[in-house]
């Protein structure tokens, strides 16, 4: 009887190894769905945001074209091009083409940096610096976005409940107090 119940025990184990690798499976499928939409939200996202970018670099160009700048008009007009095409790109493609994308340009990007340093730390120092100014001019666009679409009657509230003008400060001592022998 020992020999039959030695026998089933390397069987149930196999048997929690399959379900826990196909518990496993199931788990990185879901995963895996979950980062294709996200992707695919974000794309969408970054698409739009480009897109707008791009609007915003056609009239610069258009501005310095009034001022007689052809030149630096036509160098900002192909970035705007690009900026479209990048836009294009981000709205159309696949999870599976943006990820391919992604690791062709990470290859580019580490052979640049391979034959041309002093390009590369250059190019990241002045990244380095454009970063908190960007993030600066994102976090006030988005401030100045929630205060318009907040409702304008914040004054009307505080009337309807003068109450809440009127608080007073008390200030609490929250030290223990010290314990009485028995």
């Amino acid at each position: 009887m020992a020999s039959i119940e030695h026998t089933d025990a390397p069987s149930s184990v196999r048997q929690l190894q399959d379900a826990g690798k196909a518990v496993a499976g199931a788990a990185g499928a879901v995963a895996a769905d979950r980062v294709r939409a996200e992707v695919d939200v974000r794309s969408s996202r970054a698409a739009v945001e480009i897109k707008a970018f791009a609007v915003a670099i056609r009239a610069s160009a258009s501005s310095l074209r009034e001022q007689g700048h052809r030149s630096e008009a036509e160098m900002v007009d192909q970035f705007a091009g690009r900026a479209d095409r990048l836009a294009t790109r981000l709205s159309t493609a696949s999870t599976d083409d943006l990820v391919e994308d992604a690791k062709r340009l990470s290859h580019d990007a580490v052979a640049f940096a391979r034959r041309e340093p002093a390009l590369a730390v250059a190019g990241a120092f002045t990244v380095g610096l454009l970063i908190p100014k960007m993030l600066d001019l994102v976090a006030s666009r988005r401030a100045m976005h929630q205060a318009s679409s907040q409702p304008k009657n914040d004054d009307a509230r505080v009337a309807h409940h003068p109450e809440t003008t009127d608080l007073e400060v008390t200030e609490v001592d929250l030290t223990p107090e010290p314990e009485e022998e028995s």
